[in-house]
């Protein structure tokens, strides 16, 4: 069974504005989290790391497209999760609702936002 896994050439960034100030004025998010993607046997695997003192809530989009589909058709998939203080979170995105077809992948954005 032949799977395709495709990532954007560029995995899209979008972090909100800064965290609030701390003793060095404001902090740049971009600085604070970190994507890591993996190919793995079933999918793509996302690590997202955390090197900050705030905690964060983050989306992940991502688009499916499954052998049988019509040419140029995707689904539409995405996450929402929570990036704690000093830690990191691995997902795994998939092509298992494809039921062992052949799939592809294109991780369009992702995006985390501070906690107050």
């Amino acid at each position: 069974m032949r799977r395709i896994m495709l990532v954007a050439p560029c995995v899209a960034l979008a972090l909100g504005a800064l965290v609030p100030h701390d003793e060095r004025g404001p902090l740049d998010l971009s600085a604070c989290v970190q994507l890591d993607p993996e190919p793995a046997a079933d999918g793509i695997s996302l690590r997202f790391g955390n090197t900050c003192e705030h905690d964060f809530i983050c989306e992940l989009a991502w688009r499916l497209r499954c052998e049988g589909d019509r040419p140029g058709e995707f689904r539409p998939c995405g996450t929402a999760f929570t990036l704690d203080a000093t830690s990191t979170r691995e997902l795994l995105v998939s092509g298992d609702t494809c039921n062992g077809r052949t799939w592809q992948i294109v991780v369009d954005a992702w995006v985390c936002r501070h906690v107050p």
